[in-house]
């Protein structure tokens, strides 16, 4: 009934409806598509900027382009994707051997998620699960690390069954706002040398001590807001709300 009386409007109605009902709802989903890609490639971009191996190779580049890369959860290796074996992740860092080290899931909630963010939250969780059995599993290489870019006020409606449950197994997790705990985790796992960071007025005083003793290693220089010309000769990556010379 409604596609035949939609086939007798005339075309100026037809164009107020695709202009009115049809157009906002595709634009929406555009534009949420962008927001999460776009926030992805600022991972990417930060992981570029220090030197380290990932993939898809052009994330901080055409993020929206890139095709998700695949892992082989019982191999922890990049595999073409194969239902029930393989799980897609939107960055996985590697090192010069092209070993994977860490794998990377990017959860952007910028409105209520809903039950598909509780069935997004319990899947990575059960994802961490198989990433850790096949840690256990396979000795003599370096463990594989999993970690999730985390953002959004949409989580904030239900921190519980959402957030709560995936701050509480990742191996790291991070919002825009603290992108430099990416190159700090790099560090830590010998992928690059981070060799000084210095944190925006964001921050007072307690907030960096609080910070420095959970997030810096001891070899990481942290400095002062007038200290600039003491990293001369260091490539300087805006990550958040915060530097890193690295």
């Amino acid at each position: 009934d409604l596609a035949h009386g939609l086939s007798e409007s005339a075309d100026r109605v037809l164009e107020l409806i695709n202009e009115n009902l049809v157009s906002p709802r595709e634009i929406q989903q555009r534009a949420a598509k962008r927001r999460g890609h776009g926030c992805e490639a600022e991972v990417a971009r930060v992981v570029h900027a220090c030197g380290v191996r990932f993939f898809p190779e052009d994330k901080h580049t055409h993020p929206m382009g890139a095709k998700d890369p695949h892992v082989d959860l019982a191999k922890l290796e990049v595999a073409e994707r194969n239902k029930g074996k393989t799980h897609s992740f939107d960055l996985v860092i590697v090192d010069a051997d092209e070993t994977v080290r860490v794998v990377m899931q990017s959860l952007i909630h910028t409105s209520d998620p809903g039950q598909y963010g509780v069935n997004k939250s319990d899947e990575t969780v059960d994802i961490h699960r198989e990433i850790q059995d096949a840690n256990a599993r396979l000795p003599g290489r370096h463990d594989v690390e999993h970690w999730a870019l985390l953002d959004g006020v949409g989580f904030s409606e239900n921190k519980v069954d959402t957030l709560n449950k995936m701050l509480a197994v990742l191996d790291a997790f991070f919002q825009l706002n603290t992108l430099f705990k990416v190159p700090l985790r790099l560090h830590r796992l010998g992928l690059c040398s981070v060799k000084a960071i210095q944190f925006s007025a964001a921050y007072t005083e307690d907030d960096v001590n609080v910070i420095k003793a959970k997030y810096v290693p001891n070899d990481v220089t942290v400095l002062g807001p007038d200290d600039e010309a003491s990293v001369s000769g260091l490539t300087k990556i805006p990550a958040g709300c915060a530097d890193v010379y690295v």
